[in-house]
């Protein structure tokens, strides 16, 4: 009956063991490593209350076991424990357990519940990932942390109530938990792991603490029922794609901008920018075509290539005199913006940044500007008058091709270089609009490509 341990793989691999008796007053402190690893058919053991710890894969791949009782004296569970015991459905779990180890239960289909001792303080990694039935999960206030891919693929979750000390939630913590509904996210938390809550399709709900200062990369990606986010004061940083594809999210808050954070939310018609940002990321609100307008930090400096592409509903946008950069694209296909006020620090139009805003009716470049690039506003079907900068030097191929200028108003002395043709594939479009120069400059632009343009060169 002093048994003391079972030793590491003791019956490792017995694939015709069935049923294990171990007396109820045996003295049993340890099940070791391997000890009952892959015994495939085994249906029954019970455990003894004097057994203190269950060390790593010690019931690996035991297929057919149905249940298991821990008694109260555990308090170690090791990695891989119950990994791949694809039939057990029932765990009841000892309250004496503080530590169940990496992928303690892992792809355990057939679990539909359990309970975390109050004295657990860490869920680590991959404990429960890919238990398919697995439908709650109440996280104890002890736990500070939950690893990663900690419940990933458990695609019955509808229920998971985080505790209120839970600092951390490590990468992939919740990802693919399909019909997951809601989560609230306690004031303790700090910081939400890249892909947390990826693709958590049935997410409507998601409640933010007021202690979050990191949302990492792809957190909430493809959580594609979520429908609005208010991100609480404390925020420090936002990820890339944090709610990329959140494709019916319809409102946000308080937003860091990051690289592609609401790349494809075509329902989000309202947002607000943290008053902190200075920089609006790569395609951060491309293909928002529900958005209608937004107000933009004065401490904005760079808008990055992409930033509002395709955002067809935008019809206006207010852009801070801090800017100094607006990358190519970043603009294009805005089809519904009537009117903009570029920034004077601007030194540059970058290419195709405002291609295919063809409710675009006038523009006035700033006297920084030097360079006008290729397509930068091609296809502004709108486009009647456009003033340009008295230090513009070049004007680039296809800069303003498709647009039914009028009127330009060029300020600089001497006439900008034309590279190939800058205003349209037919010069005969501009035939009879007009083109104000400088005063002692008349002759210089009727002798140079301008003239090709315009029939009408008036100083």
């Amino acid at each position: 009956k002093n048994l003391g341990a079972i030793a590491n793989s003791t019956f490792n691999s017995c694939k015709a063991l069935v049923k294990v008796v171990i007396p109820e007053d045996a003295v049993l402190a340890t099940i070791g490593e391997d000890a009952f690893y892959e015994c495939e058919l085994m249906q029954t053991i019970t455990l003894p209350e004097s057994l203190t710890s269950i060390d790593r894969r010690a019931f690996y791949r035991c297929s057919s076991l149905p249940k298991i009782n821990i008694p109260d004296a555990v308090t170690t569970i090791g990695d891989n424990a119950f990994q791949l015991c694809s039939s057990l459905a029932r765990v009841q779990m000892g309250t004496g357990v503080t530590s169940i180890g990496n992928t303690a239960f892992g792809s355990c289909e057939s679990l539909a519940a359990i309970t975390i001792p109050e004295g657990v303080t860490e869920i680590m990694r991959e404990t429960f990932t890919s238990c398919k039935t697995l439908k709650s999960i109440i996280i104890p206030d002890a736990v500070t942390a939950i690893g990663e891919r900690a419940f990933s693929g458990c695609d019955a979750l509808v229920s998971a109530t985080i505790g209120n000390n839970v600092k951390t939630i490590a990468k992939s913590s919740f990802y693919h938990c399909d019909v997951l509904k809601t989560i609230a996210i306690p004031d303790a938390t700090t910081y939400i792991g890249p892909n947390a809550f990826n693709y958590c399709i049935a997410l409507e709900t998601v409640t933010l603490g007021n202690g979050l200062k990191t949302i990492d990369e792809y957190a909430f990606e493809s959580c594609t029922s979520l429908k609005e986010i208010a991100i609480p004061e404390s925020i420090e940083s936002m990820g890339t794609c944090v709610f990329r594809n959140c494709i019916s999210l319809t409102s946000a808050t308080n937003v860091i901008s990051s690289n592609y954070t609401f790349d494809g939310c075509k329902a989000l018609a309202t947002v607000t920018i943290n008053e902190n940002v200075t920089e609006i990321g790569i395609s951060a609100f491309d293909g928002c075509t529900s958005l209608k307008e937004l107000v933009i930090p004065e401490g904005v400096t760079v808008m990055r290539r992409y930033a509002f592409r395709h955002c067809s509903a935008l019809e206006q946008i207010n852009i801070p005199e801090a800017v100094t950069e607006i990358e190519n694209n970043a603009f294009n296909s805005c089809s519904s913006l009537a009117s903009i006020i570029l920034p004077k620090n601007l030194t540059r139009i970058n290419g195709y940044t405002f291609a295919s805003c063809s409710s675009l009716t006038e523009i006035i470049i700033p006297d920084e500007v030097t360079i006008i690039d290729n397509n930068a506003f091609d296809d502004c079907k709108a486009m009647a008058k456009v003033t340009l900068g008295k230090n513009l030097t070049i004007l680039k191929n296809y800069a303003f091709s498709s647009c039914p200028i009028t009127e330009c108003k060029v300020y600089a002395i001497e006439p900008p270089v034309m590279n190939d043709t800058p205003l349209s594939t037919s010069a005969i479009e501009f035939a009879t609009a007009n083109l104000y120069v400088p005063k002692g400059s008349l002759t210089a632009y009727q002798e140079s490509d301008w003239a090709t343009y315009f029939g009408n060169i008036i100083e």
